[in-house]
């Protein structure tokens, strides 16, 4: 009947998009090599600087416009029908352009925010800070994203 058909349908393109994720990643994999964060110091403090390199394998395509979003999230688990749904939401966030230097690694910089913006892992409703990276390249676009060690000053 129509349902079984719309079940296949749905089956059918979840095995689709599965195969397109898989290519992506390994399109990546083959154009960048792996991919590292170096942090100009650990941890990170609130109202002080973040100051990372990120390098691949093979350097990054020459005066490719990169965009670099520093965000703090929080983290909102409820429940819906029985099941377990998870949301995060931005509380902060910061954007920045930034290309390759001359050995084909990013150099990002941002001025933390003072304030109660605190990395909390370990709590139900997790807070923690993000960099993604974006960029469009022909081939494979750049999409990664790091975890911070940002917490305030003891």
């Amino acid at each position: 009947g129509p349902v079984v058909k719309a079940l296949v349908v749905l089956a059918n393109l979840l095995v689709l998009w599965g195969i397109a994720v898989i290519a992506t990643r390994a399109v990546r994999k083959l154009r960048y090599g792996g991919i590292s964060i170096r942090y100009g110091r650990f941890p990170f403090f609130l109202g002080e600087q973040l100051d990372v390199r990120v390098a691949t394998a093979k350097p990054l395509p020459a005066g490719v416009p990169f965009t670099a979003r520093l965000r703090f999230l929080k983290e909102a688990i409820t429940t819906q029908g029985g099941n377990m749904v998870v949301n995060y939401f931005q509380d902060y966030g910061e954007e920045r352009t930034v290309t390759p230097d001359s050995t084909g690694e990013l150099v990002i910089r941002f001025a933390l925010p003072e304030g109660e913006h605190l990395t909390d892992l370990s709590r139900d409703n997790r807070r923690f800070w993000e960099l993604n990276l974006q960029a469009k390249v022909e081939g494979a676009d750049f999409d990664e994203t790091f975890l911070l060690p940002i917490y305030r000053r003891p």
